[in-house]
């Protein structure tokens, strides 16, 4: 487990992460798992109670980590819309579908991070850690971060090419195994 002093300090202002999952077992694993890494974390079960969070937000996110399937919509949804009010907003999608389908649609929203369920805490610290370090102490507040000077683009340019990396050999894996599968019902048939 991460101890607290990973994360970059913050004067007055907590890392706040918005966490959307509706399985309770895993979301609670991980709001626990993250604040005690130091952040403050917001959960939802629903796409719903996701966007009711987002709407009554005093202060602005610092990561939004979403399920792609929700029982009440998708993750994407929850991300476009949380992109409206903040835009440089990093998403981390995590999901337990392999379909090449949903990673592609996941890819659409240009996501600093895409883990497959099960997935290791570890890997989770890894995007999230890369995250929180990469922006300022004040997060959006800040003026030279909004003004391009430290951008999240930027920031997170090597985290995207390794998640887009890994779900390009998805793909790859998952064509394979179509492939493998209709040689094996040809010739047995």
């Amino acid at each position: 487990m991460t101890s607290g002093s990973d994360i970059p300090p913050t004067g007055s202002a907590s890392r706040r992460v918005l966490l959307v999952e509706d399985d309770a077992g895993l979301r609670s694993l991980i709001v626990k798992h993250l604040e005690a890494m130091g952040c403050q974390v917001d959960a939802a079960a629903t796409a719903e109670s996701a966007h009711a969070i987002l709407s009554a937000a005093r202060s602005p996110y610092h990561v939004l980590i979403a399920d792609v399937h929700l029982p009440d919509g998708t993750g994407l949804s929850v991300a476009r819309a949380a992109h409206e009010t903040q835009p440089n907003l990093p998403l981390v999608f995590i999901t337990g579908d392999g379909d090449a389908r949903v990673a592609s649609e996941a890819l659409r929203c240009d996501p600093a991070g895409y883990l497959l369920k099960p997935f290791e805490l570890t890997e989770l610290d890894a995007i999230v850690l890369h995250l929180l370090h990469a922006q300022p102490a004040g997060g959006e507040a800040n003026g030279a971060w909004q003004a391009g000077v430290n951008t999240e683009a930027h920031a997170r340019a090597p985290l995207r090419l390794a998640t887009r990396i890994a779900l390009i050999l998805l793909l790859v894996s998952v064509l394979a195994f179509a492939v493998g599968y209709a040689i094996t019902r040809a010739t047995s048939g």
